[in-house]
């Protein structure tokens, strides 16, 4: 199956958005939080999240619905402080400061004026009420009229871990000083989409009509301007190219320009590479927007720039501070630090788990840390869940390659933990790789937070992630039973008939035999916990006492490890064990940064030659309990 490349991707990303939006922009990211609030005038209760809250009855003053302030944005996650002496509201949303004032009809949004339609008043029960409009244009959510009912519905979704507040940005410049970019505010656009990771932002325009995405991500080793253009040549194969430039003076490295249409979009696409990132901006436009209209958005696509001015007329979108992001979680009311250039990879189906990941400049992983919540058990301690957690994790190490510790116990953010942690190394030229587990029982809820990093993330920063978790106890009757995931591999005693009915073997529940016979007659049994592979071969007609085993197999390691590909680990090794004798050798197949550990095995049953390979994906496995595992039970193989 033929692979889309990143720009393909970000493109048929950016087109189904186009079609869909709104929906589409929430669609972009797994961890949407909704919150719906439905009231009507002169009434109240109000319905948030189909849960009745009593309330401040909202009214209407010249036209103007005013509703309660404090009720309806701490249900959006606000923090909501009140100064009596001065009558001033402070509302604090993630890293936005709104301030308001009783009988003030101009508020401040991070200290940019707004005129509001009326001015807060105070309730006769002393309730700030503010204008609906305020909510919705502040706060970013879309407020809905029922005409049958006379209902008014408002609906805020808060993305990944972060928000959208579209206060009153006046800035003549907007950017991320983190990925370092820059571009005229979008005067006829709104913000609609700012990712939490900071890699992907996204403006639409008047009716929806337009759509402008910007993706800043840091650049692969591997990226340069011809693989540039090959990629974004290749996303739009199906469409008409109507310019298609490759400028290598641009910037630091280069600039792509393309423009194209089909029966739909007309669209223009700019890709520019820095030393330290790859930026892709997207104009897609229906395509019977008029010329003028068109021209107007395309002007804004050429102010961008990959850089971050120093000056006082921008707006930064970044949310990183001293190197990391602030995740938060309001339903399962989590925070912890994440890295900057980290994304967020939770899978969607499991809004319980958590995670992110980080990548190195050759696209591998430099970090990954997820955390999973789960309903508390009942039959095991803190201490007793870490350490079976620890002992599973490193099951099948080979005890050369990693330095576990015991399970500790600590306080991190003032919660008592269970804590391990283990490093281990892949080879020699390889890095060394951390995990650092720990284990919270908050309430009625278990919670494992793991950070895993290898050398580019220093143990000092491990320390600030863990150090940055914070919980709050949650409602069992607002989340519900979560699953207890935490599963024990069971090694049950079992054998194994060969598909040939030659040979048995005596192989644990951990490996399960291949669906065939391969070519040249090799069976194979694969170990799920590893993903390593046994593959073993009966040689027909060959009489295993007359064939010197030792001399033979000293032309195959020189065969086999001909290649270029294949480095040497060992000679040929005699090993005794109690019923059979074998001869074997290992070397190490390199390719692609894969890297497999192969131990070639021969062996006699009575007069029969056997051969087989051993496959280990990795040196944290090689020469561990699997490589034990499987000579014990080849050791214990019987013919029938």
């Amino acid at each position: 199956m033929k692979k889309f490349s990143k720009i393909t991707a970000i493109i048929i990303v950016a087109t189904l958005m186009l079609t869909m939006l709104p929906s589409a922009i929430y669609a972009a990211d797994s961890s949407i939080e909704k919150v719906e609030i439905v009231f009507k005038v002169g009434d109240s209760t109000l319905m948030i999240n189909d849960n009745p809250v009593t309330v401040e009855t909202p009214f209407i003053v010249e036209g103007t619905t005013m509703v309660p302030l404090r009720v309806i944005t701490e249900a959006f996650g606000t923090e909501v402080n009140w100064e009596g002496e001065t009558k001033t509201i402070t509302l604090l949303y993630d890293d936005v400061t709104i301030v308001l004032q009783i009988g003030n009809i101009t508020a401040t949004v991070n200290n940019y004026e707004q005129t509001l339609l009326e001015a807060p008043v105070l309730s006769e029960n002393g309730s700030t009420m503010v204008p609906l409009r305020f909510i919705s244009e502040t706060f970013g959510a879309d407020v809905g009229w029922d005409e049958k009912t006379s209902g008014i519905t408002v609906v805020k979704e808060k993305i990944g871990g972060s928000a959208i507040v579209n206060a009153a940005i006046t800035n003549a410049l907007v950017g991320d000083s983190f990925y370092g970019w820059q571009i005229a505010r979008p005067k006829n656009m709104s913000l609609e989409y700012r990712g939490f990771d900071g890699t992907t932002t996204i403006f639409a325009g008047e009716d929806d009509e337009t759509l402008l995405m910007i993706v800043a991500e840091p650049r692969l080793d591997s990226e340069t301007l011809d693989t540039l253009y090959s990629d974004i040549r290749e996303g739009f194969s199906k469409s008409t190219i109507m310019k298609a430039d490759k400028i290598p003076a641009a910037y630091d490295t280069g600039t792509v320009h393309l423009q194209a249409k089909d029966k739909m979009f007309y669209t223009e696409y700019k890709g520019i590479l820095t030393t330290k990132f790859s930026f892709s901006l997207i104009l897609i436009s229906e395509i019977d927007l008029s010329d003028e209209a068109r021209r107007a958005y395309s002007d804004i696509l050429e102010t961008f720039k990959p850089e971050f001015s120093s000056n006082n007329d921008i707006h930064d979108f970044s949310n990183v501070k001293d190197g990391f992001r602030v995740y938060k979680d309001d339903k399962y009311k989590v925070e912890f630090k994440v890295p900057a250039t980290w994304v967020k990879t939770s899978d969607e189906s499991k809004e319980n788990v958590i995670s992110f990941n980080g990548l190195d400049s050759k696209g591998s992983y430099s970090g990954a840390m997820a955390l999973g919540i789960y309903s508390k058990p009942t039959d095991m301690s803190l201490t007793q869940w870490a350490a079976k957690e620890r002992d599973e994790a490193i099951r099948y190490y080979s005890k050369s390659a990693y330095t576990a510790t015991s399970v500790e116990t600590k306080n991190i953010g003032g919660i008592d933990a269970a804590v391990y942690e283990y490093t281990y190394t892949l080879d020699e030229k390889s890095k060394n790789y951390t995990l650092t587990d720990m284990f919270f029982y908050i309430g009625d809820y278990a919670y494992n937070f793991t950070v895993y990093n290898n050398s580019p993330i220093t143990s000092v920063a491990t320390s600030n992630i863990a150090s940055s978790f914070k919980a709050e106890e949650i409602s069992g009757s607002e989340v519900g039973s979560l699953l207890f995931e935490f599963q024990e591999t069971e090694e049950k005693a079992s054998t194994i008939t060969s598909k040939s009915k030659a040979w048995s073997i005596p192989l644990n529940s951990t490996w399960e035999p291949g669906s065939a016979i391969h070519s040249g007659g090799y069976e194979l049994y694969y170990h799920n916990p590893t993903g390593s592979m046994l593959e073993i071969h009966l040689f027909d007609n060959v009489d295993a006492n007359k064939l010197n085993i030792a001399s033979a197999f000293k032309d195959i390691l020189k065969l086999e490890t001909s290649n270029a590909s294949a480095e040497k680990i060992t000679d040929i090794k005699e090993v005794s064990l109690s019923f059979k004798t074998f001869y074997k050798f290992t070397y190490k197949i390199s390719m692609d940064d894969v890297e497999m550990y192969v131990t070639h095995y021969m062996f006699k049953i009575a007069d029969r030659l056997f051969d087989a390979y051993l496959y280990v994906p990795s040196q944290k496995y090689y020469d561990g309990p699997i490589s034990k595992e499987a000579e014990a039970a080849m050791n214990d193989m019987k013919l029938f």
